[in-house]
């Protein structure tokens, strides 16, 4: 374990992640998960958001006004602080100015698809001592008149230009939620999903919406974020990738072996009929929130089937719930399954490979699990949550 030894926040002059000539400053990310007395840090492309150099060991580099540090990557980093500042830390903490979160949500129905990622969210804004708001469309701009130091979040909210501007006027700062998958604008293979023209409008009016509007953007996938950036020159992207802990998971003993999602979408039947014939699947079409949790905490296997052929970004918001309730991940091929933090609980294969893959997996079930599944799932998802600390308990990031 690496350790360094910390009087002041000043003392810390600059800090950096990378190697060679591939360096990204990450000070103000150091900053402030000391801020929020982050004070254990396992050193890695997840902590910092960003890999500055694929497929090299890298390095933090701390520099601060008594010592220089070099800590690897994969390694432990131990932050020792002044029992001074430790004190003014936790002082700073509960006194410092709290911001109100505004949740803008559309309806119940859009809430309840991801419950859980609204769950955490409110729970990680309350431990930074900040307030948490939900609220819907139509009561928007009659809720947030009423509170000061606004940081409004838009969930499949979109608002004409006279109200957006009303509610900009009354906030610190705006950000767009996006929870879809943007491989859809990519792709302009013939797919039978229907849904495939509804949600590209969706994208581009939300682009529309978002560009003209000088929005910053909240996503649940590092995959989209490169598709943002490459594909529509648009840099401000906060990835905050689903996230849960142990007091948010159902607990039962496992007794249903394979599921997976078949609905309204044909896609996903017609894969079953020609990939996965006289396999016993059971569908967890229609369950949601606890309904969906309670099935994930009995069941063994997740089969993960894209909506269509053009759906390449993972869905992470089953996949990662499912990985809370510690099943055992069988997915399709995605966009680029490197830019997904926790690939190590996924396993991808070719359609082909698919009823393989789902035997093999089922012939030695239990060696796999306790392999895959020997840590706490605070442990298994700790670098995200580091994420949203860093992001929720810097005040100063909302004002850039």
């Amino acid at each position: 374990m690496n350790e360094i030894f910390i009087k002041n926040i000043d003392d810390i002059i600059e800090a950096k992640y990378g190697k060679k000539d591939k360096y990204m400053d990450v000070t103000n990310i150091l900053i402030n998960l000391i801020k929020s007395n982050c004070l254990k840090l396992e050193i890695s492309n997840k902590l910092f958001g960003s890999d500055p150099y694929e497929n090299i060991l890298k390095e933090l580099i701390i520099n601060t006004s008594n010592n220089n540090y070099i800590i690897n990557e994969e390694s432990i980093l131990k932050i020792n602080l002044d029992s001074n500042l430790n004190n003014e830390l936790n002082i700073n903490t509960q006194n410092k100015f709290k911001i109100n979160y505004y949740i803008i949500l559309s309806n119940k129905e859009q809430e309840n698809m991801i419950d859980f990622y609204f769950i955490f969210m409110k729970h990680i804004i309350e431990q930074c001592g900040h307030n948490y708001i939900k609220v819907y469309l139509n009561k928007v701009k009659s809720e947030i008149v009423k509170t000061k130091n606004n940081v409004v979040i838009l969930y499949k909210s979109i608002f004409e230009k006279k109200d957006i501007f009303f509610i900009k006027n009354n906030s610190i700062k705006v950000y767009f939620l996006n929870v879809e998958q943007l491989s859809l604008l990519l792709d302009n293979t013939d797919d039978d999903c229907k849904l495939k023209k509804n949600m590209q409008n969706y994208f581009f009016k939300s682009i529309k919406f978002i560009t003209e509007n000088d929005l910053s953007i909240i996503d649940y996938s590092y995959e989209n974020k490169y598709i943002w950036s490459e594909n529509y020159d648009i840099k401000n992207i906060i990835v905050l990738e689903p996230c849960l802990t142990d007091n948010m998971i159902n607990k039962r003993e496992k007794g249903i072996e394979l599921i997976s999602l078949f609905n309204h979408i044909e896609y996903r039947h017609n894969y079953k009929h020609k990939y996965l014939l006289d396999l016993e699947i059971k569908s967890f079409s229609g369950y949601f929130c606890n309904k969906r949790r309670n099935l994930f905490t009995e069941s063994k296997i997740l089969i993960n089937i894209h909506a269509g052929n053009s759906y390449k970004i993972c869905e992470l918001f089953r996949i990662y719930e499912a990985i809370a309730h510690k099943m055992i991940i069988i997915s399709q091929n995605c966009y680029n399954h490197n830019l997904i933090s926790l690939k190590e609980y996924i396993y991808f294969c070719k359609d082909e490979d698919m009823k393989t893959k789902i035997n093999k997996i089922q012939g030695n079930y239990n060696n796999i699990y306790n392999n895959l599944y020997n840590k706490s799932v605070d442990d298994i998802f700790k670098n995200i949550k580091l994420k949203y600390l860093s992001f929720f308990s810097n005040y100063i990031e909302h004002y850039i």
